[in-house]
């Protein structure tokens, strides 16, 4: 009878460890990303082409995570560049997304501004860290799920955004995550497929 009990006290030792394993590693993963403020720091200013800015509009931060230390920044931003019509008078402007992080020497950019454009259409994985794309890409979908008002919703919005056409939704590794995370039951097929690019 003795060794009987010892059995389940030996059991109910190993269930306390594993349950305190299992909720330290969710810890410790959690604490792996900070969410920064989203305002752009002085210091990243260099890495962004501000004096080709389209002047009417303000470059809008997508992402800031702090990450071992790093602070890693996703801006979208209208820039000047060479229109594609000849003789066009006018200032061209096209559309960036670039990917910056800062740490205690300065900022780096991790895409160039030729990839900016194709960046907006391309999975963040090509050019950050695998944590702190899903981090960004949970906060991104957290703030949808908030302002379209329920899983449901969210749901309903992204398999009507999917479709084909001018407006289309691009879903790639790091946001089906996100939404999993979120409790959105998703396929595979939403996925946007795109071939491998040469960041």
């Amino acid at each position: 009878m003795k060794y009987k009990n010892l059995g389940k006290y030996v059991l109910l030792a190993c269930l306390v460890s594993i349950s305190c394993i299992f909720i330290s590693t969710k810890t410790q993963l959690k604490a792996q990303t900070i969410v920064l403020e989203k305002t752009i720091p002085k210091e990243i200013l260099p890495c962004l082409p501000m004096d080709r800015k389209e002047p009417d509009r303000e470059p809008i931060i997508e992402g800031a995570i702090r990450y071992q230390g790093n602070d890693y920044y996703v801006i979208r931003m209208l820039y000047e560049t060479n229109s594609p019509f000849e003789n066009d008078p006018e200032p061209y402007y096209r559309g960036g997304r670039f990917a910056v992080t800062v740490d205690e020497i300065g900022c780096l950019n991790l895409n160039t501004i030729d990839q900016s454009t194709e960046l907006i259409f391309s999975s963040l994985l090509n050019v950050l860290p695998k944590v702190v794309a899903q981090q960004m890409a949970l906060e991104k979908w957290q703030s949808e799920l908030e302002r379209l008002g329920g899983k449901e919703q969210l749901k309903a919005y992204i398999l009507e955004g999917i479709q084909p056409g001018p407006w289309q939704t691009y879903l790639f590794q790091e946001d089906l995550y996100a939404l999993r995370r979120l409790g959105l039951d998703l396929p595979d097929s939403v996925l946007t497929e795109k071939p491998e690019l040469a960041f």
